[in-house]
């Protein structure tokens, strides 16, 4: 079995091998699921939550791949 390289996204040589995008109707979704999600294991990547044109947080799981919560459009 080999391994993948880590992802260096969204810079550098190694592009992500996967991810994950998980949608909110509003951001209560998202703020009532971040206390749970960092209990799992995730990491805090980026946290853009207050802004109005893409609010969004982006995390990194246990193994390192990354996955977002974000708010759709309307």
């Amino acid at each position: 079995m080999s391994l993948v390289p880590e992802s260096t996204w969204p810079t550098g040589d190694v592009p992500q091998q996967l991810h994950l995008d998980l949608m909110f109707l509003s951001f209560t979704g998202p703020d009532a699921k971040h206390p749970r999600t960092l209990q799992l294991g995730a990491r805090p990547l980026q946290d853009r939550s207050g802004d109005n044109e893409e609010p969004l947080r982006v995390y990194a799981e246990p193994a390192g791949h990354r996955f977002c919560m974000f708010v759709a459009e309307p």
